[in-house]
Protein backbone atom coordinates (compact mmCIF):
# COMPACT_ATOMS: atom_id res chain seq x y z
CA UNK A 1 0.00 0.00 0.00
CA UNK A 2 2.81 2.58 0.90
CA UNK A 3 4.28 1.55 -2.26
CA UNK A 4 1.43 2.58 -4.28
CA UNK A 5 0.76 5.60 -2.33
CA UNK A 6 4.35 6.96 -3.37
CA UNK A 7 3.80 5.87 -6.91
CA UNK A 8 0.58 7.40 -7.13
CA UNK A 9 1.84 10.99 -5.44
CA UNK A 10 5.23 11.42 -7.56
CA UNK A 11 3.07 10.80 -10.59
CA UNK A 12 0.62 13.60 -9.61
CA UNK A 13 3.94 15.64 -8.67
CA UNK A 14 5.53 14.87 -12.23
CA UNK A 15 2.51 15.53 -14.04
CA UNK A 16 2.51 19.06 -12.78
CA UNK A 17 6.10 20.17 -13.58
CA UNK A 18 6.50 23.06 -15.98
CA UNK A 19 8.93 22.70 -18.51
CA UNK A 20 12.02 24.76 -18.36
CA UNK A 21 12.22 25.57 -14.47
CA UNK A 22 15.08 24.52 -12.42
CA UNK A 23 12.55 24.96 -9.44
CA UNK A 24 10.32 22.63 -10.83
CA UNK A 25 9.91 19.64 -8.52
CA UNK A 26 9.74 21.50 -5.64
CA UNK A 27 7.01 23.60 -6.95
CA UNK A 28 4.81 20.64 -8.37
CA UNK A 29 5.23 19.07 -5.00
CA UNK A 30 2.87 22.63 -3.78
CA UNK A 31 0.83 23.04 -6.38
CA UNK A 32 0.21 18.96 -6.06
CA UNK A 33 -0.31 19.12 -2.30
CA UNK A 34 -2.95 22.42 -2.92
CA UNK A 35 -4.96 20.27 -5.52
CA UNK A 36 -4.61 16.55 -3.68
CA UNK A 37 -5.94 17.77 -0.22
CA UNK A 38 -8.18 19.87 0.03
CA UNK A 39 -6.49 22.83 1.00
CA UNK A 40 -6.30 26.56 -0.33
CA UNK A 41 -1.82 26.70 -0.60
CA UNK A 42 1.20 24.75 0.49
CA UNK A 43 4.83 25.62 1.09
CA UNK A 44 8.57 24.46 0.56
CA UNK A 45 10.91 25.86 3.82
CA UNK A 46 14.44 24.86 3.59
CA UNK A 47 16.03 25.49 7.35
CA UNK A 48 19.48 26.37 7.71
CA UNK A 49 21.54 24.97 11.04
CA UNK A 50 21.46 28.21 12.32
CA UNK A 51 17.74 28.30 12.06
CA UNK A 52 17.56 31.17 9.28
CA UNK A 53 15.05 29.64 6.77
CA UNK A 54 14.73 29.91 2.80
CA UNK A 55 11.11 29.56 0.80
CA UNK A 56 11.94 26.86 -1.37
CA UNK A 57 8.45 26.72 -3.48
CA UNK A 58 4.83 27.72 -2.94
CA UNK A 59 1.68 26.73 -4.78
CA UNK A 60 0.94 30.61 -4.92
CA UNK A 61 1.69 34.25 -3.67
CA UNK A 62 -1.07 33.73 -0.73
CA UNK A 63 1.09 30.51 0.28
CA UNK A 64 4.14 32.64 0.41
CA UNK A 65 2.55 35.52 2.57
CA UNK A 66 1.56 32.73 5.08
CA UNK A 67 5.18 31.96 5.23
CA UNK A 68 6.59 34.73 5.60
CA UNK A 69 4.17 35.71 8.66
CA UNK A 70 5.87 33.05 10.47
CA UNK A 71 9.13 33.61 9.55
CA UNK A 72 8.78 37.25 10.84
CA UNK A 73 6.85 36.52 14.27
CA UNK A 74 9.86 33.06 14.70
CA UNK A 75 6.75 30.99 15.42
CA UNK A 76 3.87 29.55 14.49
CA UNK A 77 2.67 25.57 13.49
CA UNK A 78 5.51 25.16 11.52
CA UNK A 79 8.28 25.92 13.24
CA UNK A 80 6.69 23.86 16.07
CA UNK A 81 6.57 20.90 13.78
CA UNK A 82 10.14 21.52 12.78
CA UNK A 83 11.65 21.32 16.54
CA UNK A 84 9.86 18.41 16.94
CA UNK A 85 9.97 16.41 14.35
CA UNK A 86 6.40 15.41 13.67
CA UNK A 87 3.67 16.97 12.09
CA UNK A 88 1.75 19.92 13.44
CA UNK A 89 -1.82 19.81 12.89
CA UNK A 90 -3.88 23.10 13.37
CA UNK A 91 -7.81 22.82 12.00
CA UNK A 92 -8.47 25.62 13.34
CA UNK A 93 -6.31 28.41 13.95
CA UNK A 94 -8.75 30.74 15.93
CA UNK A 95 -9.57 28.57 18.37
CA UNK A 96 -5.57 27.33 18.98
CA UNK A 97 -4.24 30.81 18.64
CA UNK A 98 -2.96 30.82 22.34
CA UNK A 99 -0.42 28.25 21.35
CA UNK A 100 1.52 30.85 18.86
CA UNK A 101 -0.67 34.57 19.48
CA UNK A 102 1.77 36.69 17.42
CA UNK A 103 1.34 34.58 14.24
CA UNK A 104 -2.17 33.35 14.45
CA UNK A 105 -3.08 37.17 15.04
CA UNK A 106 -0.91 38.00 11.74
CA UNK A 107 -2.51 34.79 9.95
CA UNK A 108 -5.76 34.91 11.09
CA UNK A 109 -6.10 38.79 9.59
CA UNK A 110 -4.26 37.29 6.42
CA UNK A 111 -7.37 34.98 6.03
CA UNK A 112 -5.45 31.73 6.92
CA UNK A 113 -8.20 29.59 9.19
CA UNK A 114 -5.71 26.03 9.35
CA UNK A 115 -2.45 24.95 8.68
CA UNK A 116 -1.06 21.59 8.73
CA UNK A 117 2.52 21.53 8.89
CA UNK A 118 4.78 18.24 7.62
CA UNK A 119 8.89 18.01 8.75
CA UNK A 120 11.31 17.32 6.20
CA UNK A 121 13.56 14.24 7.46
CA UNK A 122 16.35 12.12 6.66
CA UNK A 123 17.90 10.18 9.13
CA UNK A 124 17.07 12.17 11.96
CA UNK A 125 17.98 15.24 10.76
CA UNK A 126 15.44 17.68 10.41
CA UNK A 127 15.96 20.25 7.53
CA UNK A 128 12.75 21.49 5.98
CA UNK A 129 8.92 21.69 6.06
CA UNK A 130 5.81 21.05 3.94
CA UNK A 131 3.49 23.12 5.05
CA UNK A 132 -0.61 23.10 3.70
CA UNK A 133 -2.31 26.39 3.94
CA UNK A 134 -6.46 26.66 4.31
CA UNK A 135 -9.01 29.55 4.35
CA UNK A 136 -11.55 27.72 6.48
CA UNK A 137 -11.16 25.79 9.61
CA UNK A 138 -11.47 22.00 9.43
CA UNK A 139 -9.17 18.73 9.55
CA UNK A 140 -7.82 16.83 7.05
CA UNK A 141 -9.49 13.45 6.13
CA UNK A 142 -7.20 10.17 7.41
CA UNK A 143 -6.19 9.23 3.93
CA UNK A 144 -4.93 13.07 3.05
CA UNK A 145 -3.01 13.15 6.17
CA UNK A 146 -1.57 9.93 5.11
CA UNK A 147 -0.74 11.15 1.86
CA UNK A 148 0.70 14.41 3.11
CA UNK A 149 3.21 12.39 5.46
CA UNK A 150 4.42 10.56 2.48
CA UNK A 151 4.54 13.65 -0.18
CA UNK A 152 6.89 15.41 2.49
CA UNK A 153 9.18 12.47 2.12
CA UNK A 154 8.98 12.47 -1.38
CA UNK A 155 9.87 16.32 -1.53
CA UNK A 156 12.60 15.90 -0.75
CA UNK A 157 13.63 14.05 -3.75
CA UNK A 158 11.60 16.68 -5.52
CA UNK A 159 14.33 19.20 -4.26
CA UNK A 160 17.30 16.86 -4.96
CA UNK A 161 15.58 16.75 -8.87
CA UNK A 162 15.57 20.25 -8.99
CA UNK A 163 19.44 20.49 -8.46
CA UNK A 164 20.30 17.07 -10.80
CA UNK A 165 17.56 18.98 -13.30
CA UNK A 166 19.71 21.88 -13.08
CA UNK A 167 23.18 20.02 -13.77
CA UNK A 168 22.19 17.92 -16.27
CA UNK A 169 21.26 20.56 -18.70
CA UNK A 170 24.70 22.66 -17.59
CA UNK A 171 23.44 25.22 -15.64
CA UNK A 172 23.47 25.94 -11.74
CA UNK A 173 20.35 25.56 -9.78
CA UNK A 174 19.01 28.68 -8.34
CA UNK A 175 18.14 27.91 -5.08
CA UNK A 176 15.39 29.15 -2.99
CA UNK A 177 12.49 31.48 -4.93
CA UNK A 178 13.25 33.83 -2.28
CA UNK A 179 16.86 34.23 -1.53
CA UNK A 180 17.93 34.07 2.14
CA UNK A 181 21.33 35.78 1.74
CA UNK A 182 20.61 39.39 2.88
CA UNK A 183 18.81 38.16 6.15
CA UNK A 184 22.45 36.26 6.83
CA UNK A 185 24.08 39.37 6.02
CA UNK A 186 21.91 41.87 8.02
CA UNK A 187 22.64 39.64 10.94
CA UNK A 188 26.25 39.55 10.36
CA UNK A 189 25.89 43.78 10.13
CA UNK A 190 24.25 43.43 13.66
CA UNK A 191 25.94 40.81 15.51
CA UNK A 192 28.62 43.08 14.39
CA UNK A 193 27.54 46.33 15.43
CA UNK A 194 26.15 45.37 18.77
CA UNK A 195 28.05 42.71 19.66
CA UNK A 196 25.44 40.08 19.96
CA UNK A 197 25.50 36.51 19.05
CA UNK A 198 24.30 35.70 15.55
CA UNK A 199 21.03 33.89 17.12
CA UNK A 200 20.14 36.87 19.55
CA UNK A 201 21.46 39.49 16.42
CA UNK A 202 18.42 37.45 14.26
CA UNK A 203 16.16 37.61 17.15
CA UNK A 204 16.68 40.85 17.28
CA UNK A 205 15.92 41.37 13.65
CA UNK A 206 13.05 39.40 13.58
CA UNK A 207 11.52 41.71 16.53
CA UNK A 208 11.78 44.45 14.43
CA UNK A 209 10.42 43.08 11.55
CA UNK A 210 7.00 41.81 14.18
CA UNK A 211 6.90 45.46 15.25
CA UNK A 212 7.28 47.25 12.35
CA UNK A 213 4.76 44.66 10.54
CA UNK A 214 6.93 44.02 7.66
CA UNK A 215 8.44 41.50 5.68
CA UNK A 216 12.10 40.04 7.72
CA UNK A 217 13.81 40.07 4.22
CA UNK A 218 12.55 43.74 3.70
CA UNK A 219 13.68 44.69 6.85
CA UNK A 220 16.97 42.97 6.45
CA UNK A 221 17.52 44.88 3.05
CA UNK A 222 17.11 48.08 4.63
CA UNK A 223 19.99 46.84 7.66
CA UNK A 224 22.55 45.98 4.93
CA UNK A 225 21.74 49.79 3.27
CA UNK A 226 21.96 51.30 6.27
CA UNK A 227 18.16 53.09 6.25
CA UNK A 228 17.16 51.76 9.75
CA UNK A 229 19.05 53.97 12.17
CA UNK A 230 21.00 50.83 14.47
CA UNK A 231 19.67 52.30 17.43
CA UNK A 232 16.38 51.25 16.72
CA UNK A 233 17.77 47.84 16.83
CA UNK A 234 18.93 48.02 20.15
CA UNK A 235 16.84 47.58 23.26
Amino acid sequence: MDEERRARLWRAVADRVPGGRDDGWARAVCVAAAALFDVDAAALTLYSTSGVQELLAVSDEWARTAVALRYSVGEGPGDEAHVRGAPVLVADLGVDQVRWPGYAQAALSEGVAAVFAFPLVIGGIRFGMLELFRRRPGGLAAAALADASVLASLAIDAILGDAEAARQAGREWPGPAVSSQDVHVAIGMLSVQLQLSLEDAFARLRAYAYAAQRPILEVARDVMQRRIPIEDLQD
